[in-house]
């Protein structure tokens, strides 16, 4: 819930898989005593367009068809 109510994300895929801890043990790396997952997240964002523009690199700009910003003046 906490990546859907920030920053416009949506959490649209997960994959939880055991960790072999001994392995990492063996790599000098200890997590405690409680269970240990690796969790991949898939995640949609939504990019509000207007204000990100004038940010944009002109490769960007030319690769998704976006006009630069009017100079002001």
């Amino acid at each position: 819930e906490a990546i859907g109510e920030t920053n416009l994300m949506t959490v649209t895929g997960v994959r939880i898989r055991e960790v072999d801890v001994w392995q990492h043990i063996q790599q000098g790396y200890y997590y405690g005593r409680d269970h240990v997952v690796e969790a991949t997240l898939t995640i949609e964002t939504t990019w509000l367009r207007k204000w990100t523009v004038p940010f944009m690199p002109d490769a960007v700009r030319t690769l998704m068809k976006v006009q630069a910003p009017m100079e002001d003046g």
